[in-house]
């Protein structure tokens, strides 16, 4: 639960930092912001992925059946995709917006996944009762974005936009990455994302050198930007797995659909944001929703559906447990259609 809580608090601490640090203090644009963070977090995963291999846990995992090489190619450009376009909105979207606006905003739209998951089960009831919460974190989102005193410009609701598109292809990234992890295992994963998110920031950085070179660069700005990277990037990855397996799915799950209410209590205390009560409301609903939502997916797991958790691919050790489990369900159906067939004679 430690680690569940560390994971969510450093994710949203990093995109709070982000916020102050480099788009508030600095001024920095879109471009400019995500060249640094992307670049930073890059470095910083394909480090940890370093290290992770010379210690003896990283390695060639891949299936015994692997997905045909150019379906690879084609969902790692997908994530490289997905990871840019995730990222340059999320950067725009804190432009115009506050932080716990954005934050409300982003982690909720994922809530669409388990949604098309309860309708692909069958469960036409369990299925309405998803869509009923998805909904009403919708409308806690429709709380959330309401503003204290009349609207100034286009600005506000481009933020907004912005929020809800960075929100969508996060939703997009989740089963483009599951699929890359069961097709090619978690390690070939692990590099396509560090090398998306250096490859991000390279480009970014490339459009910062056609329009204005580096002289906004300073040490200062530099050390905020790993910092930021070191938060919203390698942290993250190290810490979901070993959280997942003390906590269970069930436990983990709370902390990740609390990523609105962290994402707001972050706001609160660092970036001396402030909401006013019908926004508060909104982050209520969502929190309880998304939490509904989460519980109530981990039942569609035995027809093989996603939940709604952005996890990282499961350990060996829970892989072989889920084999053993199937094992123990075919064999025993292979027993009873033994015992019915001898009954028929």
């Amino acid at each position: 639960m430690a680690l569940g809580g560390a994971d969510r608090l450093s994710s949203a601490s990093g995109k709070a930092l982000l916020d102050e640090r480099l788009i508030g203090a600095n001024g920095l644009q879109m471009h400019q912001a995500t060249a640094l963070e992307a670049t930073f977090g890059g470095l910083l995963l394909l480090l940890r992925l370093f290290f992770w291999k010379i210690s003896g846990k990283g390695g060639d995992d891949r299936p015994a059946t692997e997905m045909p090489a150019r379906s690879r190619r084609v969902l790692s450009l997908m994530t490289l995709g997905v990871i840019g376009g995730d990222k340059a909105l999320l950067f725009a979207a804190l432009l115009f917006i506050p932080f716990s606006v954005t934050g409300g905003i982003y982690y909720t739209v994922p809530l669409i996944i388990p949604v098309i998951a309860g309708f692909r089960s069958g469960r036409r009831g369990r299925a309405a009762l998803l869509t009923l919460f998805a909904g009403a974190a919708a409308v806690g989102v429709g709380l959330l974005v309401q503003q204290d005193g009349p609207a100034t410009g286009s600005s506000y609701p481009l933020g907004v936009i912005c929020a809800l598109g960075a929100g969508g292809l996060r939703t997009l990234y989740l089963p483009v990455t599951d699929r890359l992890i069961k097709g090619a295992g978690r390690y070939y994963t692990e590099k396509v994302i560090a090398w998306s998110t250096l490859s991000v920031g390279v480009l970014a950085g490339g459009i910062v050198m056609l329009t204005g070179g580096l002289a906004f660069l300073n040490w200062q700005l530099v050390l905020w930007a790993m910092v930021v990277g070191l938060l919203n990037n390698t942290l993250p990855r190290i810490i979901q797995m070993p959280a997942r397996e003390l906590a269970g799915d069930a436990v983990y799950s709370v902390f990740l659909t609390a990523s609105p209410l962290i994402a707001t209590l972050v706001g609160l205390a660092f970036l001396d944001t402030r909401l006013i009560p019908i926004q508060w409301a909104g982050v209520v609903v969502i929190t309880v929703a998304a939490a509904a939502v989460a519980q109530m997916s981990f039942s569609l797991r035995d027809r093989n559906h996603a939940p709604l958790i952005e996890l990282s691919s499961a350990t060996p050790e829970a892989i072989l447990q889920h084999a053993l489990e199937e094992r123990a369900k075919i064999l025993e159906t292979l027993e009873r259609l033994t015992q019915e067939y001898g009954a028929c004679e």
